[in-house]
């Protein structure tokens, strides 16, 4: 036997049968036509599924993968393999820092988890933040992680989903009378290294209360930090603001939700 169908080779290479028809299709492949029109591979075509297989397994595309199959040489397939060693390198700096990410991410989850929280207000002392932000004003939290979303493609995905989020929402001092509608910027921290960034919240102290529970319960949090900072003596440096931790992307349970409540105070 000289020749094998296409079925043989769907089973022997496991390739669909719609892939290897792709493959004749864009030119990778000739397989022969019997009078019925039955598809026939030769053996000395075989070489090219090997060749396919191992490349697309490297997520070569398909052009260079014909072009390579068009005009082999030495000195093209060593140029090939540099570059799949150049690609895997890529691939292991990519997983080791999406490895780091989610080791963090997992230890960020971990610590909120475990915070005790007694609602006391605190004062902390806390350096300068850059931000990136979605300047949109916010009706309400459920249509937070559409801000959210924004935010993730402003900054290229960099931020993560789960757990080490950092999701933040300002809520202004004149809107906290409303029973809803009293959100306003969503924002992000940013890593200082990063030069591209939309506003910073300055170094110096801050009002702090920490929750668990229900997203509802930041305008009470908000007030009650308001009425701390006059009843200390202190001016408002900015608008209140919410830090979401831990909520709908880490769980179902509401009451494991961990917001914390800021407000920057100068004296």
């Amino acid at each position: 036997m000289k020749t094998l169908k296409i079925g043989d080779i769907s089973k022997i290479y496991q390739i669909s049968l719609d892939s290897l028809r792709y493959y004749e299709r864009i030119g990778l492949i000739k397989p022969t036509r019997q009078s019925n029109q039955y598809r026939e591979y030769e053996y000395v075509d075989l070489w090219k599924l090997n060749v396919i297989k191992q490349l697309r397994l490297l997520n070569f595309d398909f052009d260079t993968i014909k072009h390579y199959l068009n005009n082999r040489t030495l000195t093209s397939s060593k140029a090939m393999l540099e570059e799949t060693v150049t690609r895997i390198d890529e691939d292991i700096a990519r997983l080791t820092a999406l490895k780091r990410g989610l080791i963090e991410s997992k230890a960020i989850i971990e610590t909120y988890e475990k915070l005790p929280i007694d609602g006391r207000i605190s004062i902390k002392p806390l350096p300068e933040r850059h931000c990136i932000q979605v300047a949109e004003m916010v009706q309400s939290f459920s249509q937070v992680d559409y801000y959210f979303r924004k935010l993730q493609l402003k900054s290229n995905d960099q931020i993560p989903l789960i757990g080490n989020k950092t999701l933040c929402v300002f809520m202004p001092k004149d809107r906290l009378h409303l029973a809803e509608g009293f959100y306003s910027t969503v924002f992000s921290f940013h890593p200082t290294s990063h030069r591209e960034f939309d506003f910073v919240l300055p170094a110096g102290s801050y009002l702090s209360v920490f929750y668990r529970g229900d997203h509802h319960q930041s305008r009470e949090a908000a007030l009650h930090l308001l009425e701390e900072a006059h009843r200390l003596g202190y001016q408002p440096m900015t608008d209140p603001f919410e830090i979401c931790y831990l909520d709908i992307h880490e769980t179902s349970d509401k009451s494991e939700y961990v917001t914390e409540v800021q407000l920057g105070i100068r004296a």
